[in-house]
C-alpha cells in the first residue's frame, strides 16, 4: 500500500499521508472493515482515548478546585474537540474525498503559463503557512515535555496505579509525550485539509478571475471598435466555461461548510485562530465581479454583456464558513473570542483570590 496521498498541494499531500498512516484517511481501493473502523479506533485510543478517560477521573476527583479544574478540564476540551474532528473525517471521508479529488482535478488541469504561475504561488502560500502552523504546535510540545518537575507527569491525570514509581512513571509519562505528538500531527493535518481546500477555492477564483480579464486577447475588433460575430462565438463559450467554473467553486465551498461545520463549531470554541484567519480569506466572490469589470465587455454585443452581467451578480455572493450556523468565521468574531477568553480568566482569577 503506497502511503503517500498525491495531490496538487504540499499541505494537502503531507496532511492526506499524515491521516492515512494513522487510519483516519484511506483511499477507496483500500478501504475494509479494518483499515477503516479498527485501526482508526486503536490509533485514536491510544492517542485521545486513553487521555480523556483519565482527565475526566481526575476532574472528578478535584471537584471544587477552581484552578485545577480549569487546567484539566482545558486539556480535557482540547481532547475531545480532536475526537469529533477526527470522528468527522472518519464518518465523512467519502464525501470528502470526493471534495478533494474534484478541486485537484480542476487544478491539475491547468495547462497554461499564467495559470500555473498563480497555481505556484497559492500552493506557496498555503505551503508556509502549513510549516508555520506545524512549527509552533511542536515548539510548545518542547516546552511541555522537559518544562514539568521531575516525578511529575508532563499532564495531570488519574491512572488506576501508581505513576509516581518506576516504571509506571516512565511508562505513562512516553505515553503522554508520544501521543501528544501523534496528536498535535492529526490535529494540524485536520485542519489543514480545511484551509488547503480553502486555498485552493482561492487559487481556483483567481485562475478564473485572469481568465475573464483575458476574455477576447488577440482578437480584432471590427471598425466600430465591436468583436466580430464568429469571435463572439468563442467569446461567448469561453464565458460559458468561466460561468461553469465559478459555479463548481461555490459549490465546494458549499460543501466544505456543510463537511466541515460541526467540527468547526467545537473548534470554535477553543479559539483556534488558523481556520479562522483562512476562511476570513472567503470573502473572495467580490475579485471575480472586478475582474469581469475589467474585461473588454464594452467590444461584446448585448447578448455577452447580459451573460457577464449576470457572472457579476452571482459573484456578490459571498462564500463563507459558519460555525455550525451560528456565527461566520471572521477575524473579527475571533477577536471577540479573545476579548470573552480574557473576561473569563479574569473571573476566574477573582474566584481563586
Amino acid at each position: 500500500m503506497k502511503l503517500l496521498v498525491k495531490n496538487t498541494f504540499t499541505a494537502l499531500r503531507i496532511s492526506l499521508t499524515c491521516l492515512t498512516i494513522t487510519g483516519f484517511y484511506t483511499r477507496r481501493r483500500e478501504v475494509n472493515f479494518i483499515l477503516s473502523y479498527c485501526f482508526p479506533f486503536l490509533t485514536f485510543m491510544f492517542m485521545t482515548g486513553i487521555s480523556i478517560m483519565a482527565q475526566f477521573v481526575d476532574l472528578i476527583i478535584i471537584w471544587g478546585d477552581v484552578a485545577l479544574m480549569t487546567g484539566t478540564s482545558f486539556l480535557l476540551l482540547t481532547n475531545v474537540v480532536l475526537g469529533l474532528k477526527v470522528f468527522n473525517v472518519v464518518w465523512k471521508r467519502e464525501k470528502i474525498r470526493a471534495v478533494i479529488e474534484e478541486s485537484d482535478g480542476q487544478l491539475q488541469a491547468v495547462d497554461t503559463n499564467w495559470g500555473k504561475d498563480i497555481l505556484k504561488s497559492c500552493e506557496r502560500q498555503s505551503t508556509i503557512f502549513f510549516y508555520i502552523y506545524m512549527f509552533f504546535p511542536y515548539l510548545t510540545i518542547m516546552g511541555w515535555a522537559t518544562g514539568h518537575e521531575k516525578g511529575e507527569l508532563p499532564t495531570r491525570a488519574w491512572y488506576p496505579y501508581d505513576t509516581t514509581t518506576s516504571p509506571g512513571y516512565e511508562i505513562t509519562s512516553l505515553h503522554q509525550v508520544v501521543a501528544v505528538c501523534i496528536g498535535a500531527a492529526v490535529n494540524v493535518s485536520v485542519d489543514t485539509v480545511v484551509t488547503a481546500l480553502l486555498a485552493q477555492c482561492c487559487c481556483r477564483l483567481k485562475l478564473l478571475s485572469a481568465c475573464l480579464k483575458m476574455l477576447g486577447d488577440g482578437m480584432l475588433t471590427n471598425n466600430q471598435g465591436m468583436f466580430k460575430q464568429d469571435q463572439e462565438v468563442d467569446i461567448k463559450a469561453n464565458i460559458r466555461s468561466c460561468i461553469q467554473q465559478h459555479q463548481a467553486v461555490l459549490e465546494a465551498a458549499d460543501l466544505l461548510q456543510e463537511h466541515f461545520s460541526s467540527p468547526i463549531l467545537a473548534q470554535f470554541t477553543v479559539s483556534m485562530v488558523i481556520i479562522c484567519v483562512t476562511a476570513y480569506q472567503l470573502a473572495f466572490s467580490g475579485n471575480v465581479g472586478a475582474a469581469v469589470y475589467e474585461s473588454p465587455w464594452y467590444k461584446m454585443s448585448l447578448p455577452l454583456r447580459r451573460d457577464l452581467l449576470m457572472l457579476m451578480m452571482r459573484s456578490q455572493r459571498l462564500a463563507k464558513l459558519t460555525a455550525g450556523g451560528f456565527t461566520t468565521l471572521s477575524l473579527n468574531a475571533f477577536m471577540a473570542i479573545i476579548k470573552t477568553s480574557y473576561t473569563l480568566f479574569t473571573v476566574l482569577q477573582q474566584t481563586e483570590d
